[in-house]
């Protein structure tokens, strides 16, 4: 069994991080449509990811560690951004989903790296598997609520 390292944490922390980034942007996409087909799918994902955020926690706990938060700039950029483009562009569902494909990749690499590292104890890195799989699929979906939602 690996000992859990304040890098563990670290990297674990990061991750956490960004999911709290996610499910807030997820949130106040909500706010920026009246789409029902995208409220749903912004409420899905948002829900995710506060499950996402709980298993973490739960994790970092488990552990001895704790949770480090204080915001973060992408956050800040990535909710002014859906407000410009909310405010600007003729097209704003269609703007708001492939922002959201954007961010969902970005967590599907930023899984994958730390998943390379091998630091993880067994239970953490299932944890991370399960989460990294779950937005891939959400990925694949993605094109259909698109297709969907748009037309």
């Amino acid at each position: 069994m690996k000992q859990y390292t304040e890098k563990i944490g670290d990297s674990l922390n990061e991750i956490l991080v960004k999911n709290i980034d996610a499910q807030n942007g997820f949130q106040r996409a909500i706010d920026h449509t009246d789409n029902k087909a995208l409220i749903h799918y912004f409420r899905n994902l948002s829900r995710e990811r506060k499950e996402f955020i709980s298993e973490l926690q739960d994790e970092l706990v488990l552990y001895g560690e704790k949770f480090k938060f204080s915001g973060t700039i992408s956050e800040d950029i990535h909710m002014g951004w859906i407000d410009f483009k909310s405010l600007f562009t003729k097209f704003k569902e269609e703007a708001m989903l492939e922002e959201a494909i954007r961010g969902e990749k970005a967590a599907l690499e930023e899984y994958n790296e730390a998943l390379k590292s091998d630091i993880f104890p067994a239970s953490t890195a299932t944890i991370l598997r399960s989460q990294r799989d779950r937005i891939q699929a959400g990925i694949n979906k993605i094109r259909s609520i698109k297709d969907f939602a748009l037309s």
